[in-house]
């Protein structure tokens, strides 16, 4: 009798907890929805252009983003550059254990649900594509983190 009594009172104690504090346990929110476009251009002697186009749009109205970070698998990534409003923007590019990072710093602070920031990633590579005789070959890279990102399309532009 004693032991079912406890257990009902240890019930009735978890089921007013969880109704007082339902904010224990919640999800994470998403702050932006990002899409990114990649165009590779590859020419007859295997060396590719890289665009990446990105728009991150705001989904709260008090958040915004005021810098991001884009890393890839290319340590011979050459000629990066960064435009934002179709003007050419600085950014910070490391190469370090095998990888190229670029950090950009936006010089405004973009608010307000709905906003949309679009800026373009450019380089320059021969990691990415190869001549063997008449063959071309490509390894359009992989994204790594695809968790943050909610569309991606891909546009492969190869010699005749």
């Amino acid at each position: 009798m004693r032991r079912s009594l406890l257990l009902f009172n240890l019930f009735i104690a978890c089921f007013l907890v969880s109704c007082l504090f339902p904010s224990w346990v919640s999800a994470q929110e998403k702050n932006f929805r990002t899409e990114i476009t990649n165009q590779y251009t590859v020419t007859e002697k295997g060396t590719t252009f890289v665009e990446q186009r990105f728009s991150i749009e705001n989904l709260k109205p008090d958040i915004f983003l005021k810098q991001y970070r884009l890393s890839f698998s290319d340590p011979k990534a050459g000629q990066i550059t960064v435009s934002y409003d179709n003007k050419p923007l600085d950014a910070n590019i490391t190469t370090a254990s095998g990888k190229t990072e670029v950090t950009i710093v936006f010089p405004d602070e973009l608010v307000g649900q709905g906003k949309e920031r679009n800026f373009t990633v450019s380089y320059q590579t021969t990691t990415i594509s190869s001549v063997t005789g008449k063959v071309l070959e490509v390894h359009v890279p992989r994204i790594e983190d695809n968790q943050t990102i909610d569309e991606i399309s891909t546009q492969l532009i190869t010699p005749l």
